[in-house]
């Protein structure tokens, strides 16, 4: 991939004409979280995204975000400090969460689970698995593996996808949309969920 982008803010609503049509619009803070280790000063502070990264619809106007940068091949990483519109993404967390974050992680996370939590689920119930192909978080063998004890489920894998499916893809938002209405879909559905990735080209 070419060039820098902005990475879409991680709500579920991305901008494709700033993406540029390459993989980026599908999870830019999975991208960037990637990235970050391998290319620390690549990755730019969290902060506010303004309109003008956002579209004219007023409530995508500001959210929080990401964003990073994916450097052409043999050019040397820069860092860019944060620009000063963009205030620390820490008050805007405490705002909507209080006090609660990583420093309250510890305690919950020794606690004992119970053995079911381990189990796969078997149940009659209608499932729709979505999944995209370069997903890291929750990639489609878990799907499959998933599909073995649901007899009822479907499952539609989308090759050009990552995490989020639903907000990349549109016709996977219709799919789960009917899903939901019908429980059940037509064999033909999404038939482009098979097409290759685009990439941009220098």
């Amino acid at each position: 991939m070419g060039g820098s982008r902005d990475a879409a803010p991680d709500t579920g609503h991305h901008d494709r004409r700033r993406a540029g049509g390459d993989d980026l619009r599908r999870g830019g803070a999975a991208v960037a979280g990637h990235a970050g280790p391998r290319h620390p000063r690549a990755v730019r502070p969290a902060g506010r995204v303004g309109a003008e990264s956002l579209g004219r619809r007023p409530r995508h106007r500001r959210r929080v975000g990401l964003r990073h940068r994916v450097p052409r091949d043999g050019e040397p990483v820069r860092s860019a400090a944060p620009r000063r519109d963009r205030p620390p993404l820490r008050p805007l967390w405490r705002r909507r969460h209080g006090r609660s974050g990583p420093a309250h992680l510890p305690p919950v996370a020794g606690r004992p689970s119970g053995a079911g939590e381990r189990l796969p689920v078997a149940s009659p119930v209608p499932v729709l698995l979505l999944s995209g192909a370069y997903d890291p978080v929750t990639p489609p063998e878990w799907a499959e593996r998933a599909a073995t004890t649901l007899p009822k489920s479907r499952r539609l894998v989308f090759r050009s996808a990552g995490h989020l499916v639903t907000s990349g893809e549109p016709c996977a938002l219709a799919a789960a949309t009917t899903f939901i209405e019908t429980e059940s879909l037509p064999a033909n559905a999404c038939p482009g969920a098979g097409k290759p990735p685009r990439f941009t080209t220098p």
